[in-house]
């Protein structure tokens, strides 16, 4: 797993114990790696970052905040959504790209087809 600096982690998680920054720094890595294997339609990478990032929510979300935790909390949720937002846009628009890389592909065999079908009724 790879480090987030320090200057990443203060901003978005003051007011959070060092433990739940760590988690959610963690979980906010993982939702980039997501982005950028979808961005590269990297499916087996896309996958697996999206399988730990689940596990590390499931730790974190295991015990509630503190109180004086829940505004951090409620603001990097927020963060999350509009990132996990953003994942699913790339994801359909990489569904879509295939879509019509498939259907470019189909069309294109069905003319072949038709063209032999063709050339063997001439012959």
């Amino acid at each position: 797993m790879n480090a987030v600096p320090a200057e990443v982690l203060a901003p978005r998680f003051d007011g959070l114990s060092p433990l739940r920054a760590r988690q959610l720094a963690d979980v906010y890595g993982l939702t980039r790696q997501l982005a950028e294997a979808l961005q590269t339609a990297d499916w087996a990478a896309a996958a697996m970052a999206e399988s730990s990032r689940a596990a590390r929510l499931r730790e974190f979300f295991a015990s509630p905040p503190a109180a004086a935790e829940l505004a951090a909390v409620t603001s990097a949720v927020r963060e999350l959504v509009r990132m996990n937002d953003e994942a699913i846009g790339l994801a359909q628009h990489r569904v879509r790209a295939v879509e019509r890389e498939v259907d470019t592909v189909s069309h294109g065999r069905s003319s072949v087809l038709s063209y032999l079908d063709h050339v063997a009724r001439k012959g």
